[in-house]
């Protein structure tokens, strides 16, 4: 076999290669981990990016509810 010939194979392999060695780098969009309890039990959960947020929603949107979540 010719080097041309095993040149594109190799190249293939280390370009493999590069693109599994990088895919641990790629950053992950992290869930919002402030879920209203109450539509998480009812199966429609409804999610924030802060425990204030979820605050005003579980008053405005629960206000017959006690609030017993702890709001860390």
């Amino acid at each position: 076999m010719e080097m041309q010939d095993m040149m594109k194979p190799m190249m293939a392999i280390m370009m493999a290669a590069l693109m599994f060695s990088l895919i641990p780098a790629l950053p992950v969009a992290a869930a919002p981990a402030n879920c209203c309890p109450i539509h998480a039990r009812l199966g429609d959960p409804i999610c924030f990016d802060t425990l204030a947020q979820l605050e005003v929603h579980f008053t405005s949107e629960h206000p017959s509810v006690p609030i017993d979540i702890d709001w860390e």
